[in-house]
């Protein structure tokens, strides 16, 4: 018996033995159809190659214009001009992502008359960019006029801070153009309709841009108030009369609800926390663009509200020293005062030493001016500071602390080649400005 149970236990190894070395080698065979169906995706992706050692620091952008198109060439032509065939190749920590057929075109109003020209850049499909979301569509933003270079990245963080929707990605990158180093860019979606912008997807829906101070370059649907309306993009074109005919209703009903100070209208017309959060977003960055230009907003279809949002253009902002509107005051405060100049045409403003109540020109917003001074607004805009911002001025600094330290290197690069002013000193002047103006805020519309 004791024999015949140690033959049971030698069979019973034996064929463990078996069983184990067939899975084996299945595993292997596996293994082996995942590498060479691995090597036929990466063979059919050749935009992006592995190269060993690459530059540490911030990506790096090389763009390589078209066979017989100059850098000169763009920088003295035509913003609207486009120009196709061009290369551009990324290059972070790891890899090098060659990007072919990319379309290049200048952008800006002011900033494109500036030496360091602004950009848009367009791929042939959507992609992700700089670990941002797809898109096809990307601006590069000089930061010219701001010697700090994190204003426009610090009012997109202060947006997300509101979860105020859409807030568009951004990233920083240094670039080069035909081999010419053109220094430190930010790198953020285009303003558009698309998924990861403004998604938008009635065939009425529509992104509006307010801009009195460029309406005689652009197609405006005017208000009953004048305000300057124009489309910056839609879901169909061919829709684009229709869906103006219908926000211009509605953006009509909210001026003159303003004006009667009849808050149910306001409401039915608009997305209200919205338009609060837009309001503490200007008004935390004392944007001197808001509410005159650059002014998003949107409507998706004939069932939707208008929505403001996104926040853009910021470079002036923050108490930016090329802006007379650099001290931590307001636009339009809960106690109706304004920034004390007689520039600023709105609110309480002093002249020959008096102050005198005044409604704002066409250039600063009667809409806004009218809205805020509604207490049920007042109330919404409270509301959410304390639901999103209250308490969290260290985490503000705290995220620009973290961008200054990741783009020393470039920016000090970039003040070299610009000479755009001392890059430290005026980060060490930004960060005490937004503290002071984070402790302002706290007690206007604090707890």
């Amino acid at each position: 018996m004791g024999k015949a149970k140690s033959k049971k236990k030698t069979k019973r190894k034996a064929k463990q033995k078996k069983f184990n070395y067939k899975w084996i080698w299945i595993l292997i065979g596996v293994l082996v159809a995942l590498g060479i169906v691995a090597g036929v995706l990466v063979w059919l992706i050749p935009k992006v190659t592995q190269t060993g050692t690459v530059r540490v620091g911030l990506p790096q952008l090389e763009l390589q214009l078209a066979k017989g198109v100059t850098f000169d060439d763009f920088k003295e032509g035509d913003k609207t001009t486009k120009y196709y065939n061009n290369t551009l190749t990324l290059t972070d920590a790891s890899d090098k992502i060659k990007f072919v057929d990319v379309t290049l075109k200048g952008r800006g109003n002011t900033t494109w008359n500036l030496p360091k020209k602004p950009m848009q850049i367009k791929f042939s499909h959507k992609t992700t960019f700089l670990g941002m979301e797809k898109a096809k569509k990307w601006v590069l933003l000089a930061n010219y006029l701001d010697a700090s270079q994190i204003r426009n990245d610090t009012a997109m963080y202060v947006s997300r801070m509101l979860d105020f929707s859409p807030t568009l990605g951004g990233g920083f990158a240094e670039l080069t153009v035909n081999g010419d180093y053109q220094g430190l860019y930010y790198v953020t979606h285009h303003v558009g309709v698309s998924k990861n912008e403004v998604d938008l997807r009635d065939e009425k829906g529509v992104l509006v841009e307010v801009d009195n101070l460029h309406k005689h370059e652009l197609k405006c649907y005017t208000s009953t108030e004048g305000m300057c309306l124009s489309v910056k993009d839609e879901v169909n074109k061919d829709m684009e009369t229709e869906a103006m005919k219908e926000f211009l209703r509605d953006f009509n009903n909210l001026e003159a609800a303003t004006k009667k100070q009849d808050f149910e209208t306001v409401d039915s017309v608009i997305d209200v926390d919205s338009f609060a959060k837009y309001f503490l977003l200007s008004e935390f960055t004392v944007n001197p663009d808001a509410y005159t230009s650059s002014w998003f907003m949107y409507k998706d279809g004939p069932e939707d509200k208008i929505h403001a949002g996104p926040g853009w253009d910021f470079d002036l902002a923050l108490g930016n020293h090329k802006w007379r509107w650099n001290i931590s005051e307001d636009f339009y405060s809960p106690d109706l005062d304004m920034i004390r100049e007689v520039e600023a045409t709105g609110g309480k403003i002093v002249a020959d030493g008096k102050v005198i109540e005044k409604e704002p020109d066409q250039a600063i917003s009667k809409l806004v001016y009218r809205l805020v001074r509604m207490p049920e607004f007042r109330e919404r805009v409270k509301s959410i500071f304390n639901e999103q911002m209250h308490g969290k001025k260290d985490k503000l600094l705290n995220h620009m602390i973290a961008q200054v330290n990741d783009i020393y290197g470039s920016a000090m690069r970039n003040q070299e080649r610009w000479n755009l002013g001392d890059f430290k000193k005026e980060v060490k002047y930004l960060m005490d400005w937004t503290a002071k103006r984070y402790e302002h805020f706290e007690k206007v519309y604090g707890k």
